[in-house]
C-alpha cells in the first residue's frame, strides 16, 4: 500500500504559497492607513448593513402582501440590521450610524 503525502516541497505547496504571497500584497495595496478615511469607511459600511437589512424585510413583506412575514418580521430585521451595523463599524469608529 503506497500512500502519498504532502511535501512542502510539492507543485501544490508552491502554488498555494504564490496565491497567498498574491493576497497579502493585495492587502497591502488596499489598506486604509488614514484614521479618518477608515472611520468614513467603517461608517459607510455599517449604515450599508442596517439599510439592506431593513429596507429588505420591508420590501420583502410589502411585495408578498404579507406572505413572507408581517409587522413582527420587520421589527425583528431591523433590530438585527442595527446590531450588525453596530458589529460591523463598532470597532473603528464608534459606530454612530445615521441613514438620514
Amino acid at each position: 500500500c503506497d500512500t502519498h503525502q504532502l511535501s512542502l516541497h510539492s507543485p501544490i505547496s508552491s502554488s498555494s504559497d504564490a496565491t497567498m504571497d498574491a493576497i497579502k500584497a493585495l492587502a497591502a495595496k488596499l489598506t486604509v492607513t488614514n484614521d479618518y478615511a477608515r472611520e468614513c469607511l467603517a461608517e459607510l459600511f455599517g449604515t450599508f448593513v442596517l439599510l439592506m437589512f431593513g429596507d429588505g424585510v420591508v420590501a420583502q413583506v410589502v411585495l408578498t402582501n404579507n406572505g413572507a412575514g408581517e409587522y413582527l418580521s420587520i421589527n425583528l430585521c431591523w433590530g438585527l440590521g442595527v446590531v450588525f451595523g453596530i458589529h460591523a463599524a463598532g470597532g473603528i469608529s464608534g459606530a454612530q450610524l445615521n441613514p438620514a
